[in-house]
């Protein structure tokens, strides 16, 4: 009740502006996201489609492989992945992706075919969450897979060259190397 009387002791105006703010919240949120804020990465459903953007503009596709309650793959998309999509410096390099380790979770693979997010992640041979993955518009890896994440300070150097080396491998069609460099 007490929230009752405190409404009506505010002026017609006032719930007016309060009303007003709240559907402008309301609003804006979903619009938001949308508009690409680079609040959460971008999720990996649609491979092929992601494929034909990064044949087009000559982008590597990043694949950050996570797992729901991965307290390291947090610290991997807060602390790099999305200041990196925020900073917009990596525009002109990657496409970013989030592929959600789950069985019940369906991704349209690099091929078209429906697969589940597990599935992928095994014919990537991911094993440890996280891992990103540096691919081609066809999938093919342009640079050894980034398992596991200590510090973001060192991280953020090594996935910086792993980026280079791997658009360098893309723009001139070279096949990656088995071991990481």
């Amino acid at each position: 009740m007490r929230i009752g009387r405190a409404i009506s002791m505010i002026s017609v105006e006032a719930r007016r502006a309060i009303y007003l703010g709240i559907l402008t919240l309301l609003v804006a949120a979903p619009l938001a996201r949308a508009s690409g804020n680079h609040e959460q990465l971008p999720l990996a459903t649609d491979l092929r489609a992601a494929g034909a953007v990064s044949a087009t503009d000559q982008l590597v596709i990043l694949v950050a492989a996570t797992r729901e309650g991965c307290s390291y793959c947090a610290l991997l998309k807060r602390e790099i992945l999305l200041p990196m999509l925020k900073s917009g410096e990596y525009e002109k390099k990657i496409l970013v992706r989030e592929l959600v380790i789950e069985p019940e979770t369906d991704v349209i693979g690099f091929d078209g075919r429906t697969v589940s997010s597990s599935e992928l992640a095994s014919k990537y041979s991911v094993k440890i969450t996280p891992t990103v993955l540096l691919l081609d518009n066809a999938g093919k890896p342009l640079h050894p897979p980034i398992t596991g994440i200590n510090t973001a300070e060192m991280y953020g150097l090594y996935l910086d060259r792993a980026i280079d080396q791997a658009l360098a491998r893309l723009k001139s069609s070279r096949p990656p190397t088995t071991a990481q460099e």
